[in-house]
């Protein structure tokens, strides 16, 4: 692997000339309103110890909460306006098609990497959106949106996948392989369990093996059992009352525990000298479906599709009914991924939900992204066929769009459906702009624990969703135990460049946590600011259309895309 070793593979609190480091444990889609109950049972030791003696806070992800938007903000502490990553999907305004986005697309510097370039020795696992790997001083395993296949490279260096492999008996890549798809049958959780069967042993064989400054692993398989599971968690929603749901909840509840008890591996390998944060990407709750835009676009006649006359109201119908019948949804929510892909090959063929290549754009005036959490304009000039002219007409259309998302009620409830709806210029800037969406829709998390709730006020409508609300936590020598107001996301890169001893890169976009520093240490160590994290040698590697198609697939298991 052609990394420095470690004398001693264990714990060593008396080696000499002892240097700061930090351990980032990433839960993805970690969320306070699960962990804090857990905690309080007794069930997450480890997690309650940081938490009794650090730090900790809601930590707001980017808006909207999607995955590589989140983790390109964290990894560069650095807004979507900045590094261009606004969804899954981007978008060619010459042809209207979404196609999936490497995150390194960009010019700006990942943590590691400036870590790497101060001398630093880094070991990065399983962050989500990191493919194709840099090159480090140290390792890395690319994440979630990895294509997968045998040929695919995703460790730097290339030769350590054989290393792992020998070790731990193989070194697959740490999210769900294709041909299982998030669903409530038994090979989805076997296969989670044999990912982190094989990730205790990779993990800690690189702590122990690597003479490492930042070492950072990212669990998926709490956001995987969440959109799998969080209906039965939910007492408004109808899953939550069926015979087997009990069952499931429990089946949440475990795998957090599960990731509890690797932290611990991982803490007994560090020692006294470093901080370790935990945190995740976004949180979880109970949101609408991201359907409802469409919805409303297809309602206010800004959105037309082709095919026969019936689409659009059949379409209409058939969202309505899949989110208000209890017994369709409960079905569709049952069937195995396969059977679900087919399913919605049926009702595309039948014009229920028409394809974005079936979009009448010559009377379109705005559509949905990929995700259905933001809105676009189809502005002439920008795009080929756009049919809504720049200045007055372009700011009147946002201002309705606005204005009728923000007056929407959750039918059972009566809570608002949308808590904001920003244009892009209010949360985003950089020079990525002309890439963004034109509108931004933040949910209302309509999550209640209570399990008074009327039963008659059921809501089938709700799901398991991405909320802004995620978790931070942080214990180390210098970190006060104090529980912090709500921090932002890309304040973790500088906070971290800060506890290396680092300077903070001037065009980062989030600050040092410096309220959760010991006063004294703060004092003797002040915040510095160096250059921009910016660089000129970057290895832009788009998607082969085979392997866009592997993404594609990957994203469609968890239904963020159709």
């Amino acid at each position: 692997m052609g990394l420095t070793m470690k004398a001693q593979p264990q714990k060593d609190h008396n080696r000499p000339q002892a240097k700061p480091r930090v351990l980032i444990v990433g839960l993805d889609g970690g969320t306070f309103d699960i962990i804090r109950p857990l905690v309080a049972e007794g069930r997450l030791p480890n997690l309650a110890r940081l938490m009794g003696e650090g730090a900790s806070s809601v930590l707001r992800s980017t808006c909207p909460p999607i995955t590589p938007t989140a983790w390109t903000s964290f990894a560069t502490g650095k807004n979507p306006g900045q590094h261009g990553i606004y969804d899954f999907l981007k978008l060619n305004p010459a042809t209207y098609q979404f196609s999936p986005v490497p995150a390194r697309q960009h010019v700006h510097k990942s943590l590691w990497r400036i870590i790497s370039n101060h001398g630093g020795k880094v070991v990065v696992v399983d962050v989500p959106f990191t493919y194709p790997p840099e090159e480090v001083n140290g390792c890395i395993l690319t994440g979630y949106g990895t294509p997968t296949g045998d040929d695919v490279v995703f460790t730097y260096p290339p030769q350590l996948r054989e290393e792992l492999a020998a070790a731990c008996g193989r070194c697959d890549m740490g999210f769900m392989p294709e041909g299982t798809k998030y669903n409530l049958q038994a090979d989805f959780f076997q296969s989670w369990d044999r990912i982190l069967e094989n990730r205790s042993c990779v993990a800690t064989y690189l702590m122990e093996r690597v003479d490492w400054d930042f070492y950072m692993i990212v669990y998926g398989v709490i956001d995987n059992m969440e959109h799998a599971l969080w209906p039965f968690l939910e007492p408004q929603h109808p899953a939550y009352y069926e015979k087997e749901a009990a069952h499931y909840r429990e089946m949440l509840f475990r795998y957090y525990e599960k990731v509890d008890r690797e932290l611990g591996r991982l803490l007994e390998r560090c020692d006294d000298q470093t901080t370790v944060i935990i945190m995740s990407d976004h949180g979880f709750g109970s949101t609408p479906t991201p359907k409802y835009l469409t919805k409303l676009l297809l309602e206010e006649g800004l959105l037309h599709y082709k095919a026969n006359p019936l689409s659009e109201r059949l379409m209409r119908i058939a969202l309505q009914a899949y989110y208000r019948v209890p017994l369709l949804s409960r079905f569709v929510r049952r069937l195995s991924g396969r059977q679900k892909m087919g399913l919605k090959k049926v009702l595309t063929a039948a014009a229920i939900f028409p394809t974005p290549d079936r979009i009448d754009w010559q009377r379109t005036r705005a559509f949905p992204g990929g995700y259905g959490l933001q809105v676009y304009i189809n502005l002439k000039g920008k795009y080929a066929q756009g049919t809504v002219s720049p200045g007055a007409e372009y700011q009147a259309l946002q201002d309705h769009i606005i204005n009728r998302l923000l007056a929407l009620r959750d039918p059972v409830s009566g809570q608002p459906i949308f808590k904001a709806v920003y244009r892009a210029q209010e949360i985003y800037s950089g020079a990525e702009m002309d890439g963004a969406p034109d509108l931004i829709v933040e949910y209302n998390n309509l999550h209640s624990p209570n399990e008074d709730a009327p039963r008659d006020r059921l809501n089938n409508a709700l799901e398991g969703n991405h909320v802004m609300e995620g978790i931070f936590i942080a214990h180390g020598p210098q970190v006060l135990p104090t529980e912090l107001p709500a921090r932002e996301i890309v304040d973790i890169a500088p906070t971290v460049l800060y506890l290396l001893g680092l300077p903070v890169p001037e065009d980062m976009d989030g600050r040092v946590i410096t309220e959760m520093i010991a006063p004294d240490h703060l004092q003797q160590h002040p915040v510095e600011y160096g250059e921009a994290a910016t660089t000129t040698q970057v290895n832009v590697q788009d998607y082969t259309e085979e392997e866009a198609e592997l993404v594609r697939e990957q994203l469609r298991a968890l239904g963020y895309i159709d």
